[in-house]
């Protein structure tokens, strides 16, 4: 917990106040200056409110907030909290869980699990829209929940398709997708599931050019391999076990930071804050927060 502490020492020194937050998150959601969401006007004046800061607009008098169709609108966690959380993921990635962030921030565990999965969900709904083009290399691995009972249960493994691309001016990128049942075969991967990944992660000019091995046969991407053996151990460890409902948030998750290897921290901080504003999902569109 220690390397926590110093983190927070270090969040304070970046954003000593509440002002401070708001600045920061007011340039990411307004990097041109303010846009009323009604009618695009570019003017407004703050309304100092118990519960936030309004913002009225000059032309149409619509009202709204800085958290107005983000993630964190409506939440009753402040938004301090919420940068501190993404501060936290910024600096220690997917070695920070929620019982972590529970304590940092002396709040419930299931508030904390709820923030974490949310962030996780809008990095996922981001990854459906990156797809995988250049030199293609894909390859069928499997991920087995930690067993609590010696006997054997099969329902806790999933087959996932393990790919990354490069080109002669980008590193690698990289996707781990559950695969459907319905495109199994037992553990073999049918034509059906080759079809369906590179149709939906795939560009359209590396479609026909794509196959995806057994594992075993992949002596040439052991790149690949170690890539995704490193990220599971990093996810097991620090997650103690990821069920089948939430495993492919967690796998977009991870290939989140392995696809932004060269970010710095206030870089990623941005980043991830950009996603938690630019991209809101409704209540509808989450999966059940099911711990």
């Amino acid at each position: 917990m220690q390397a926590i502490s110093d983190s927070i020492a270090k969040f304070d020194s970046c954003f000593s106040t509440d002002e401070a937050c708001y600045s920061f998150l007011y340039k990411i959601k307004w990097p041109e200056g303010f846009r009323c969401p009604r009618c695009n006007h570019h003017s407004a004046y703050r309304i100092a409110s118990r519960c936030s800061i309004l913002y009225q607009c000059y032309s149409c008098r619509h009202q709204t907030t800085l958290t107005a169709g983000t993630l964190m609108d409506k939440s009753r966690t402040p938004i301090r909290k919420w940068l501190l959380v993404l501060f936290l993921i910024s600096l220690h990635q997917i070695q920070i869980n929620a019982a972590q962030v529970a304590l940092t921030l002396q709040i419930t565990y299931k508030t904390a699990w709820s923030m974490l999965h949310k962030i996780r969900q809008l990095i996922s709904h981001a990854d459906e829209h990156e797809k995988l083009s250049g030199v293609i290399k894909a390859a069928v691995e499997l991920y087995a929940k930690e067993q609590h009972s010696p006997k054997y249960d099969s329902s806790k493994e999933s087959s996932i398709v393990i790919a990354c691309s490069s080109s002669f001016c980008s590193a690698s990128h990289f996707k781990f997708k559950v695969i459907p049942s319905a495109h199994l075969n037992e553990r073999r991967l049918l034509r059906s599931g080759v079809m369906d990944f590179t149709r939906n992660y795939v560009t359209h000019s590396c479609t026909n050019d794509i196959i995806i091995h057994p594992l075993y046969r992949m002596a040439d991407s052991r790149f690949l391999r170690r890539q995704y053996k490193h990220s599971i151990i990093k996810l097991k460890a620090c997650f103690k076990g990821v069920g089948v409902l939430h495993l492919q948030s967690y796998l977009d998750y991870i290939c989140f930071f392995l696809n932004n290897p060269n970010l710095d921290q206030h870089s990623l901080l941005h980043k991830l804050t950009s996603l938690c504003f630019n991209r809101p999902i409704s209540k509808n569109t989450l999966l059940p927060l099911a711990i």
